[in-house]
C-alpha cells in the first residue's frame, strides 16, 4: 500500500473516530492491536473507504435500514448507514 493509500485510510479512521466522540461514543485507535477502531471499548472495527467498496452497496441500501449480503460458501454480514447506527445505539 503506497503512502497516500494509508494517509488516506488515516484521515478516514479519524473522521469516523470524530463523528462517534461528537455523539459522546467512546471510539479509540486500535491499529496496535491489529484493527482499526474501537468503539465503546468493547467492539472491534475496520473502517474501509475508496473504490473498493461496492457501488451497489449505496443502490441496495436504498430506503432500507440495513442490507445483508452473503458471498458463495461465505458468511452473512451486515451493513447499515452509519445514522441509522448512531440513532439506535444512542437509543
Amino acid at each position: 500500500m503506497g503512502k497516500y493509500q494509508r494517509a488516506k485510510g488515516k484521515r478516514n479512521e479519524r473522521e469516523l473516530r470524530n463523528i462517534l466522540k461528537a455523539h459522546e461514543i467512546p471510539a479509540e485507535n486500535a491499529s496496535l492491536e491489529g484493527y482499526d477502531v474501537r468503539v465503546a471499548d468493547v467492539w472491534k472495527g475496520e473502517v474501509k473507504s475508496g473504490h473498493q467498496i461496492p457501488e451497489k452497496f449505496t443502490k441496495w441500501l436504498a430506503d432500507n435500514h440495513f442490507l445483508f449480503t452473503k458471498r458463495d460458501r461465505g458468511e452473512w454480514l451486515v451493513t447499515m448507514r452509519l445514522e441509522f447506527f448512531l440513532d439506535k445505539f444512542l437509543g
